[in-house]
C-alpha cells in the first residue's frame, strides 16, 4: 500500500532521482531531483501541486520534461517539469470499485541503544585510551558484570527504546471509485481516506488523510463540449511536542531514544513523579507521550476546482479553442501545546525523591492559521490535422494568467499556572506574541507551440513562451523561452520493420532555454523600514 506518491518514483522514470529521508507519518515524503537539479515543478491537471496531497490511486499517468520541451513552462521549469493527469470517466457501465488494506509497518532492522555494561565500559576504554591511571577506572569489572547480569537493583539497565517503541505501526488504506458514461457525458468520482500511526508506544500520533474527486465529461453539442472537476483534500498530522518528530531542530533518535542513561529507572515508586533519564525533554516516555509533553495539531484542507469549455470549428477540420479557469484555495489551522513536567531520582536506601530538572521548553501554546488562493486562467486557439495520411501539423497559441494571494496568522502566550484548559487566553497577557503576514503573486504568460510529423517517423516541434512575474523588478519582469526538438522514430523505417525487434524506437535532440522564478517576493528591492513611531 502506498501513503505518499513520492516514495514509489525511486527508479521509475529516467533521470529522476527520489530520495526518503524520514519515515514520519505524512511527512515521509521522497525529495525530487530532475538530473540533479532541485525541486522540479509538479503540474498536475494544469495547475502547480503538492503531489504529495495525492492517493495514488487517484493518478492516471506521470511523466517527466528533462529537455527542452521543459520550456514550454518556461520561467518555472529550471529544475525540470513532473506532469501528472489524474484519472476521468470513460464510456461504460457504472462501475464501482472498493480497495481496502491494512499494513503492519516496521523497521527491518534498528540498532539498539548500549547497554548500561556496555557504556560502562565505554567510559573504561576512553578512561584508558587517554592515559589515565587504570586503579582510577569510573567503573570495576564488578560493576560492570552487575550492570550485565542484573544481580543488584542498584545497577539498572533500563530499555528506553522497548518502552517508548513498537515494533510495529498499523496503517489502513481505503477508497472508493465510481466511473462510466456514454457518448454524450462521462462522471468518475472518487473516495479515499489513509490513517498512519507512529512507532512510538503510548499516544504517539498518527497521520489521516482524506481525498476526494469527481469530474465530468460532458459534450453538448457537435461543437461544445464542457469539463468540470472538484477536488478536496483533508489532512491531520497529530505529534507529541516533545518528541517534535516534524521538526528538524531535534534529532528523535540521538536526543531522545539513544541520549537516554539505562542506569536511571523506568519508573519510580511513587507514579506521580516521572523518573529522570538524563536527557534535556527528561525521559523518553514523557517526549514521546503526547498527554504528557504536549502535541502539535495541524490540520490543512485544499479545495480545488476546474472548468473547460471546449469549442470545435465547424468551419476548418481541426481547429479549436478552449477556455480553462482554475480556482484552488488552501487552508492551515495549527496548534502547538508544550507541557512542563519535574522529573526526579529515588534511593532504595534513604526512600527520598530528589529532583533534578524541569524538561526543556516552558509551557506555551501557540495557535497559526494560514490561507492562500490562487486563480489560473488559461485562454488557446489549437489546431490539429493530417494531410495526405502523411504530414501531421499541429499548433497552439495560448494566454495564461495567475493570481495568487496568502494570509497568515500567528499568536503564542506562555506562564501558564495550569494546562487544564489549553487556549490562548488562559496563558499569562505579559507573554502574549502576536504576528501576521501576507503577499501577492501575479503571472502573465503567452506561449506558442508548432509540431509538424512526417510518416510519425520525422518529427520538429518549435516553442517559444513569454513569462512576466510580479518578483522581478518592473523592468526585468519579462522572460523569453525558445525551444526546438528534432525526433526520429527509427522503429517505422521499412529497413527495422522487417527484423521486428522493436516497437518503439526514437532518437531525439533538442535545444530549450527555461527559467527559475521561484526566489523571495521583492527580493529586488535594496531593503525598507517600518517605522512604528
Amino acid at each position: 500500500p502506498i501513503t505518499i506518491v513520492t516514495n514509489p518514483l525511486a527508479g521509475q522514470l529516467p533521470g529522476l532521482v527520489s530520495k526518503q529521508e524520514t519515515g514520519i507519518p505524512g511527512g515521509d515524503n521522497a525529495t525530487l531531483k530532475i538530473r540533479g537539479f532541485g525541486n522540479p515543478l509538479v503540474i498536475v491537471d494544469g495547475i502547480e501541486t503538492d503531489l504529495n496531497k495525492l492517493d495514488a490511486n487517484q493518478i492516471e499517468t506521470i511523466s517527466i520534461l528533462k529537455d527542452g520541451a521543459a520550456s514550454i513552462y518556461g520561467a518555472r521549469a529550471g529544475n525540470g517539469v513532473i506532469l501528472v493527469t489524474t484519472k476521468r470517466g470513460k464510456q461504460s457501465k457504472p462501475m464501482i470499485t472498493v480497495n481496502s488494506s491494512v499494513t503492519l509497518q516496521g523497521s527491518t532492522k534498528v540498532i539498539k541503544p548500549a547497554s548500561s555494561a556496555q557504556r560502562a565500559q565505554f567510559e573504561v576504554d576512553k578512561w584508558l585510551n587517554s592515559g589515565k591511571p587504570a586503579d582510577q577506572v569510573p567503573y570495576t569489572e564488578e560493576e560492570i558484570r552487575k550492570f550485565r547480569d542484573g544481580s543488584d537493583p542498584k545497577y539498572l539497565n533500563t530499555d528506553w527504546f522497548d518502552a517508548s517503541i513498537r515494533k510495529f505501526a498499523p496503517q489502513q488504506n481505503h477508497n472508493v471509485t465510481l466511473s462510466g458514461g456514454n457518448e454524450a457525458i462521462k462522471y468518475y468520482g472518487y473516495f479515499g481516506y489513509n490513517t498512519q500511526e507512529t512507532i512510538l508506544k503510548k499516544n504517539g500520533g498518527n497521520y489521516d488523510r482524506y481525498n476526494f474527486q469527481t469530474n465530468i465529461d460532458a459534450k453538448v453539442t457537435s461543437q461544445l463540449s464542457v469539463a468540470m472537476d472538484i477536488q478536496y483534500f483533508k489532512e491531520q498530522r497529530f505529534y507529541p511536542s516533545g518528541a517534535d518528530m516534524s521538526e528538524s531542530n531535534v534529532n528523535f533518535w540521538k536526543d531522545l531514544i539513544y541520549g537516554a542513561d539505562p542506569s536511571y529507572a523506568l519508573t519510580l515508586p511513587d507514579q506521580t513523579k516521572m523518573a529522570y533519564a538524563c536527557i534535556p525533554y527528561g525521559s523518553p516516555l514523557f517526549a514521546t507521550n503526547s498527554d504528557l509533553s504536549g502535541y502539535k495539531d495541524k490540520r490543512d484542507n485544499t479545495t480545488q476546482f476546474r472548468g473547460e469549455v471546449k469549442y470545435d470549428s465547424r468551419y476548418i477540420p481541426g481547429l479549436y479553442a478552449k477556455g480553462v479557469i482554475i480556482y484552488r484555495s488552501f487552508n492551515y489551522d495549527q496548534k502547538i501545546v508544550k507541557k512542563q513536567e519535574q522529573f526526579y531520582t529515588y534511593s532504595d536506601e534513604t526512600d527520598q525523591y530528589t529532583y533534578v530538572r524541569s524538561s526543556q521548553d516552558p509551557q506555551i501554546i501557540n495557535r497559526g492559521s494560514r490561507n492562500n488562493e490562487k486563480l489560473v486562467q488559461q485562454y488557446s486557439l489549437n489546431y490539429n490535422n493530417t494531410f495526405q495520411d502523411a504530414h501531421t501539423v499541429s499548433g497552439m497559441f495560448l494566454y495564461e494568467y495567475q493570481h495568487e494571494k496568502e494570509r497568515g496568522f500567528d499568536a503564542s502566550r506562555g506562564g501558564y499556572q495550569s494546562m487544564a484548559i489549553e487556549e490562548l487566553f488562559a496563558g499569562d497577557v505579559s507573554t502574549a506574541a502576536n504576528n501576521s503576514s501576507s503577499r501577492n503573486l501575479g503571472r502573465i504568460s503567452w506561449i506558442g507551440r508548432l509540431n509538424y510529423s512526417y510518416l510519425d517517423r520525422y518529427m520538429v516541434e518549435t516553442i517559444l513562451r513569454a513569462d512576466a512575474s510580479s518578483r522581478f523588478a518592473k523592468g526585468d519582469r519579462w522572460g523569453y523561452f525558445p525551444s526546438v526538438s528534432l525526433g526520429w522514430n527509427v522503429a517505422r523505417e521499412d529497413f527495422m520493420s522487417k527484423y521486428d525487434l522493436f516497437d518503439n524506437l526514437k532518437l531525439r535532440l533538442s535545444y530549450g532555454s527555461s527559467g527559475y522564478d521561484e526566489v523571495a517576493n521583492f527580493a529586488y528591492l535594496t531593503g525598507y523600514e517600518y517605522d512604528v513611531t
